[in-house]
């Protein structure tokens, strides 16, 4: 039933030089926290830099569309953005509006029916995934139940018990052979599919609500006030009025952005994350990536697939285009084809980066394993000697980095980074597990945020062995191994001082976010509801002034904790610069090293003159005084941090270092 109560008005408190960064982690239907938290800190913050992954990541660019027509004049967006999202707890036609984002292929609505009661499920897996395969697959028992009837009536004349026990054996034999040839056929559709049940863009018959790339792409237009427009860009973000360079005169290269938006998507092919918008300004670290229109219009309105071929170019080249099994036409006499010889829709065309939809990202970002189909892009591969185009998948980034904390990190920030970190906690429930939700009950210690510094180092527990049936205890196990191979980076991260204390936790019970699709009106509207509550405990502790001057003590200790930890990092990254640089054996110093690299290049020329001193890299006299300055400034650095025996008052525990990594 829709909502009794009115959505609370958006009152627009935020100072044109509040900012704000924020941090959103994944989660599938954990993402309807979200929208009530951005609705919540909007008030208080602009938000200047937005990230997430998976669910997170589709949320961070709602969040950004109502932020860019804010900085257009207009709080409508972020209005827009909690009415839109709370309409998801709304029946319709039997179905919740979020269960209605979710619509399978019509090839793939068996398999889909078979599999969701089980992944739903807060408790009871095994016996549910029975259910949902019997609801399925009936036709297949039906069959072998005929086939055996028919079986034993030819070979038997009368009934007799060894007649009924041959029945019994032929059905069940049968039913299970029939299970297998149906399944491994809706598998291998599956797998056809792009190893995915839902597009975004298939729409079941008749259904009256819009499947869930439709549906985001037209609320981003509908809360950025750009319906009939173009789709939101990257850089439609970056160029809106109110950035931080305008406003407070930020000189860093990343204040000239008003609104920055970065998303994380996995490339499976490749093995590792892709940060969306790519960087242009290193193609070797990040390699351009390339797109057919033919494949993404199955995933995409026509009008962003228009907009990405409008300000492309296509590529033109005589390198062969290698096209897998599941993507040559039919009756292709050969995989590799010239990309200059391809169609106009089969052609690769250059993926835009600041020009791309900012859905486009958003969806790369939330392809969920095989409820979502990934993501087809193209890449150049030049691991063999004849360079070639090959295809690369793209799914969930939380695959790779499901909380990414670290965007958007500076040693003493100017403005906060928030993080809001949605799990799963152990939870019993004492009564019928069908039973209407009390939020106040959800929402009773689920949500935490360390009071100081000292708090929030403890680590999360994983209650799966405490599960009474042993089949709950293995679907746990086997959650929580995929879990810790895929979020350890986060988890440790999420530890350390400078970090815990800005990120709110949201415990949530199983059965509430996560793979259940199936939630109740109840359930959505509390997920929500908490996703406020948890904003709420950010703004106390971060906005709300408690010092004569007004200042927000969590705020000023912050900033205290970071800068205490780049002190320690940098005294332990120091530590033995000095002795290291002045080496002499089976070395040359390095200050000598820098001296002569005016006459001779340090570095030693590939190609034709391979062993040879590589000239380009020759120092000006100018370009040698600044790398000698550099290490002096290093050596004195080295000498104040670890030259003295007094110790700081407070030491970051864990511990924290400094490693240099590539950006991601």
């Amino acid at each position: 039933m829709p909502r009794t109560e009115p959505l609370p008005e958006f009152e627009d408190l935020a100072p044109p030089d509040r900012f704000c960064d924020l941090i959103l982690t994944g989660g599938v239907t954990s993402a309807i926290a979200y929208p009530g938290a951005i609705f919540a800190l909007a008030s208080f913050y602009r938000f200047n830099s937005i990230g997430g992954s998976s669910s997170g990541g589709g949320a961070a660019a709602l969040a950004a569309a109502a932020e860019y027509r804010r900085r257009h004049g207009s709080c409508e967006g972020f209005r827009l953005l909690a009415r839109k999202t709370d309409d998801l707890a709304n029946q319709v036609d039997g179905k919740t509006g979020l269960e209605w984002l979710f619509q399978p292929a019509r090839q793939h609505r068996r398999i889909f029916t078979a599999l969701v009661p089980g992944v739903a499920a807060p408790a009871g897996k095994p016996a549910e995934l029975a259910r949902g395969f019997l609801k399925a697959y009936w036709f297949c028992i039906a069959a072998g139940l005929v086939l055996a009837l028919v079986a034993v009536g030819l070979l038997t004349d009368h009934v007799s018990g060894l007649a009924f026990v041959a029945f019994v054996a032929s059905a069940v034999l049968l039913s299970l052979i029939a299970l297998i040839g149906v399944l491994v056929y809706d598998l291998k559709r599956v797998v056809d599919y792009d190893f995915g049940m839902c597009s975004g863009t298939d729409k079941v018959e008749g259904a009256p609500r819009a499947p869930l790339t439709v549906w985001l792409h037209e609320l981003i237009q509908d809360i950025a006030d750009r319906p009939h427009d173009a789709p939101l860009t990257f850089a439609d973000l970056a160029s809106a009025p109110g950035s931080p360079k305008e406003v407070i005169n930020d000189c860093a290269a990343s204040g000239a952005s008003a609104i920055t938006l970065k998303m994380f998507t996995a490339n499976i092919t490749h093995g590792r994350p892709y940060l969306l918008p790519q960087e242009a300004d290193d193609p070797q670290a990040d390699p351009p990536l390339y797109f057919r229109p033919c494949e993404l219009l199955k995933l995409f309105p026509e009008a962003v697939v228009a907009h990405m071929k409008k300000h492309s170019t296509r590529c033109n080249e005589a390198t062969p285009v290698v096209l897998p099994a599941g993507a040559r036409p039919k009756g292709a006499a050969r995989a590799d084809v010239p990309a200059c010889e391809l169609t106009e829709d089969e052609a690769l065309w250059l993926l835009p980066r600041e020009q791309l939809p900012i859905v486009v990202a958003a969806r790369m970002s939330v392809s969920f394993p095989v409820l979502f189909t990934a993501v087809p892009m193209w890449t150049l591969d030049t691991t063999t000697q004849s360079h070639r185009f090959r295809r690369c998948l793209f799914s969930d980034g939380g695959l790779c980095a499901n909380f990414p904390i670290h965007l958007f990190d500076s040693p003493v920030p100017a403005w906060p980074t928030f993080g809001i970190a949605l799990h799963e906690v152990p939870w019993k429930q004492k009564t019928d597990s069908q039973r209407e939700v009390k939020c106040a009950e959800v929402m009773r210690d689920a949500i935490s945020l360390p009071e100081d510094h000292r708090e929030g180092v403890d680590d999360r527990w994983n209650g799966f062995d405490y599960e009474e049936h042993a089949g709950d205890r293995l679907f746990g196990f086997a959650a929580a191994v995929i879990g810790t191979m895929k979020d350890w980076n986060d988890a440790t991260l999420s530890r350390l001082p400078g970090v815990r204390d800005r990120v709110v936790n949201v415990g949530l019970r199983p059965g509430i976010g996560g793979l259940n699709i199936l939630m109740t009106e109840s359930m959505i509207r509390c997920l929500g509801e908490t996703g406020v509550e948890a904003a709420k405990t950010l703004l106390a502790r971060f906005s709300r002034g408690s010092t004569p001057g007004g200042m927000a003590q969590g705020w000023n200790e912050h900033r205290w904790v970071r800068f205490n930890v780049l002190q320690r990092c940098l005294s332990e990254t120091l530590k033995g610069l000095g002795w290291a640089a002045s080496q002499n054996r089976h070395a040359t110093p390095l200050r000598e090293q820098i001296r002569d690299a005016g006459e001779q290049g340090p570095l030693i020329e590939r190609g034709p003159g391979q062993g040879q001193a590589d000239p380009t890299c020759q120092l000006l006299p100018a370009q040698a005084a600044v790398l000698e300055g550099v290490l002096d400034v290093l050596l004195d650095a080295e000498r104040a941090l670890n030259g003295t025996r007094c110790e700081q008052p407070y030491k970051p525990s864990p511990r924290p270092n400094l490693r240099i990594r590539p950006p991601m």
